[in-house]
């Protein structure tokens, strides 16, 4: 990733100018493939200080893919008038930044539903009811074994952000091979997903992070209640990334792989 700095020296006369300026051009940087964030900050302690920030994947995707698209007239049309303000312009190299997954100051899946203990409650609870379906319990004839359950607990845990404890046992290869083979219908993979809601349930798991801020908040440490977080979510640039999935999140069984019959065996 290649940052690019554009630092301008704006009168406070200009200013919104300027910004109503970088808002039309950001509708071009928004639509290029090659920008992946922007934003024009404001010097607190010197207001004239202006200085946009632009995350481009790659000095030639800024340079060669940018800069000689069509759309790249319509940005520079919008910016023109505030060319002479510029004091510097350069591109960086990101050497050290704070980890993307889970987002800074926020707790990861593991930690937000309470840990290993947690994790372990909700895949016992799901085997539970997985035995007496009627749909899922002929995949495991002889019940679901407690190696198993604690193959999926692993499983899980680093799903969910916790300890990669499944990549030493083989990762995610080593998960899709054990499935292969199942011939689940799309029945089955409605109910696995429907059957694993109900044990978060059962297993007690804190409520959606979004909807309110649940007792187990206080427990994992995180300083703000619900609504604070979702706004927090909302604001960062190129939100959708799940909280805290800092690993594959691929499903035991759901994957893309071709189904001929066969044993679940994680």
């Amino acid at each position: 990733m290649i940052v690019e700095y554009i630092r301008y020296s704006i009168e406070a006369a200009r200013s919104e100018a300027f910004l109503a300026a970088y808002a039309t051009g950001a509708k071009v940087l928004q639509a290029d493939p090659h920008c992946l964030s922007y934003e024009v900050s404001r010097g607190v302690e010197e207001p004239t200080h202006q200085i946009v920030r632009i995350e481009w994947d790659s000095l030639e995707g800024h340079l060669e893919g940018f800069r000689r698209d069509a759309a790249f007239a319509g940005f520079f049309a919008a910016v023109k008038p505030f060319f002479d303000d510029i004091e510097e312009m350069h591109h960086y190299e990101a050497r050290l930044s704070s980890p993307a997954l889970p987002e800074k100051g926020l707790p990861t899946l593991y930690d937000w539903c309470g840990g290993l203990p947690a994790v372990s409650r909700l895949i016992n609870a799901f085997y539970d009811r997985v035995e007496s379906d009627d749909l899922l319990g002929p995949l495991f004839p002889g019940g679901v074994s407690s190696a198993h359950r604690e193959h999926v607990v692993t499983w899980w845990s680093e799903v969910l952000g916790g300890p990669a404890g499944y990549s030493d046992l083989g990762g995610y290869r080593r998960m899709v091979t054990h499935h292969l083979g199942l011939n689940l219908t799309g029945e089955q993979r409605l109910r696995f997903a429907t059957t694993m809601s109900r044990a978060a349930d059962d297993a007690g798991l804190p409520d959606d992070p979004e909807s309110g801020p649940p007792s187990s908040l206080r427990r994992v440490g995180h300083p703000t209640g619900g609504g604070q977080l979702a706004d927090r979510r909302r604001r960062r640039r190129g939100s959708g990334a799940a909280l805290g999935l800092g690993r594959r999140p691929a499903v035991p069984g759901l994957s893309s792989v071709t189904p001929t019959g066969g044993r679940s065996r994680l």
